[in-house]
C-alpha cells in the first residue's frame, strides 16, 4: 500500500524539519511517500495557498492522499476528505521524520489487527 503523506513543516529541509502546527499557516509541506515499511522524503513544497481550497489543489497536484497535522478543525478535515485527502492528527512528535515514523507505525499496527 502506497501513501503520499503531506506533513506541515516550518522549512523545506526534509525529515529533520520542525513541524508546523496547522495546515493553513504552514510555510511548507514535506511530502513523504510511504510504502510498506520505510518512508522516503520526496520534496519540500512551499505553501502558496491562502485557504483550504487552494491548499487542497496544491497538495493534489503533488499526488498527496493523506495529511498528518498537529491541529485541524472539523470543517477543514471535511473539506479535505471531500477532495479525497484523508487527514490525521498527531501531536507528540516535533520533526517531520518522527511524525512520519509515528504515522507509519500506527498504520502498520492497524494492518496487523485486521
Amino acid at each position: 500500500m502506497k501513501i503520499v503523506l503531506a506533513i506541515p513543516a516550518e522549512d523545506p529541509s526534509g525529515l529533520g524539519a520542525l513541524r508546523s502546527s496547522t495546515i493553513t499557516k504552514a510555510p511548507y509541506f514535506a511530502i513523504v511517500q510511504l510504502e510498506a515499511i520505510g518512508g522516503m522524503f520526496l520534496e519540500g513544497v512551499k505553501n502558496t495557498g491562502s485557504n483550504d481550497a487552494e491548499i487542497i489543489e496544491l497538495l493534489s497536484a503533488h499526488g498527496v492522499d493523506t495529511v498528518l497535522t498537529i491541529g485541524v478543525g472539523v470543517d477543514q478535515a471535511l473539506a479535505f476528505g471531500e477532495a479525497g485527502i484523508s487527514v490525521y492528527r498527531e501531536t507528540e512528535t516535533k520533526t517531520v521524520g518522527d511524525a512520519g515514523k509515528a504515522f507509519e507505525y500506527s498504520m502498520h499496527q492497524a494492518m496487523l489487527q485486521d
